[in-house]
């Protein structure tokens, strides 16, 4: 039923304000920020809100320049961290903060809290540190990116083993030299398709001969990348 007075569904005021001071907390050289004014966050550039309830879901304030190439005409968001008011969107389903510079500052754990996340992209952002375990806590995951960034490292992944809906995972130059048991979490994910982990220091990881995808080794994986790491291929 078409209801002729329904009104049009606009941001809620307190996560416009929540979105003013994550803008206050970045330095913006290329004013990408701009739209970003008026009542109706919903139309600001980078948001997206649900149309009925009018709670923001999507936040992407991605670069697909990355900063360390001098020819880019448009600059990263710079900053020391995420601001902690970015919590407060509490109905957020995608998160892609890829290609700005969050200078070696680590991936708060907080974002473990985003029980509603499908889709979590941090490539090429400048984070550093330990991989937050309670990455494990966002079970609606479909894709997870934290390629390609300054000092990543995870000493296990045993948290991976509980993102039961990923579907894409790209997790290169990661640092998992300590990892011993990778190939079993991730044959526990049933619709993992797409996995990426080059350089990522691997040296433990052994590989039954004979196995290949879509067989007994990641049965349901289409595509895989494990270049530069020492992969070992074993009769056991």
């Amino acid at each position: 039923m078409c209801l002729k007075n329904a009104t049009l569904i606009s941001c809620i005021a307190k996560e416009r304000q929540t979105l003013l001071k994550l803008k206050d907390s970045l330095e913006d050289p290329s004013n990408r920020l701009g739209s970003w004014e008026g009542n109706d966050c919903c139309k600001w550039k980078g948001v997206g809100c649900d149309a009925i309830t009018g709670h923001v879901t999507k936040l992407d304030l991605s670069v697909s320049c990355f900063w360390f190439i001098s020819e880019c005409s448009i600059s990263p968001f710079e900053a020391r961290g995420v601001n902690s008011s970015l919590l407060e969107l509490e109905d957020l389903n995608h998160l892609d903060l890829s290609g700005n510079n969050f200078h070696g500052s680590q991936i708060p754990v907080s974002f473990g809290s985003f029980k509603k996340l499908k889709h979590l992209n941090l490539s090429y952002s400048g984070f550093g540190g330990r991989v937050p375990e309670n990455l494990g806590n966002l079970t609606d995951l479909h894709v997870l990116d934290i390629s390609k960034n300054y000092d990543l490292y995870a000493d296990h992944v045993d948290w991976v083993s509980q993102l039961s809906s990923l579907q894409y995972l790209d997790m290169s130059y990661v640092y998992l030299a300590k990892v011993f048991n990778l190939i079993q979490v991730l044959n526990a994910l049933p619709f993992l398709l797409h996995v990426e982990l080059s350089n990522c220091g691997l040296y433990n990881m052994r590989i039954p001969l004979g196995s290949s995808i879509n067989a007994t080794f990641l049965p349901n994986v289409q595509f895989l990348d494990l270049s530069n790491n020492a992969i070992w291929w074993s009769n056991s």
